[in-house]
């Protein structure tokens, strides 16, 4: 017996490449984290929700259903040889992001505590979103997370503790809902990515800027 492309059934087809899409995007999302930094998850997943897209347009899937996929979490910690005030006061302003994180184009003030980012996704696309400063303590920890309703469902943490010397040791801790859930994991693992390292690329260009910087007391005037 021999094989008839033409025998095979619709449904079989849709199946087949709604799976090659789900791949194809997860692949092209995961490929992205090579640019990127500390939300590089979230530029990535422009490859997840076009996925999605061409999931829903060929499946009985509708567009109202929940994304398919995992949360994915980055932790990353880095000392910085600046007093906690000074390191917790750069932090308190998203809008200096795109200093040191490569990929953020911008990140404007919408209202308090409020932003809206513009990142880099791939094939020269933007992604756009806003979020929300809280549970705020000053000099101690600030909270973000994206305000529904978002394309990319992020959230993060950044604690600053002192050390000796009059540094800072800076834990970020991050949590982006990957679309793909194990089909992207498993292509992770083939292409190799490591995205808690595009963090960490990001932590290091905010360690060379800050020290780079006068250093300044509580009060956020220059010492000496």
């Amino acid at each position: 017996m021999t094989f008839d492309p033409s025998r095979r059934s619709e449904g079989s087809s849709d199946f087949l490449s709604s799976r090659g899409a789900l791949l194809a995007g997860s692949a092209l999302a995961l490929m992205a984290l090579r640019r990127a930094g500390p939300l590089g998850l979230a530029v990535a997943a422009a490859g997840g929700i076009w996925a999605w897209k061409r999931w829903c347009s060929e499946s009985d899937s509708t567009p109202g259903a929940r994304l398919p996929g995992r949360w994915l979490h980055i932790e990353r910690t880095i000392s910085i040889a600046r007093p906690r005030s000074q390191v917790f006061a750069f932090w308190r302003d998203p809008t200096r992001f795109p200093q040191f994180m490569s990929h953020v184009e911008s990140v404007t003030e919408t209202g308090p505590d409020r932003h809206r980012w513009v990142v880099r996704g791939p094939l020269h696309t933007s992604l756009e979103w806003e979020a929300e400063l809280y549970d705020i303590e000053e000099d101690r920890r600030i909270r973000w997370r994206a305000v529904p309703p978002a394309d990319i469902r992020n959230e993060g943490t950044v604690t600053f503790e002192d050390e000796p010397g009059d540094s800072t040791l800076v834990r970020l801790q991050l949590a982006y809902f990957a679309p793909g859930g194990e089909l992207g994991a498993k292509v992770a693992r083939m292409l190799g990515e490591e995205p808690d390292v595009q963090a960490a690329d990001d932590l290091q260009r905010l360690k060379r800027l800050l020290e780079s910087q006068p250093q300044t007391g509580a009060a956020g005037g220059p010492l000496g």
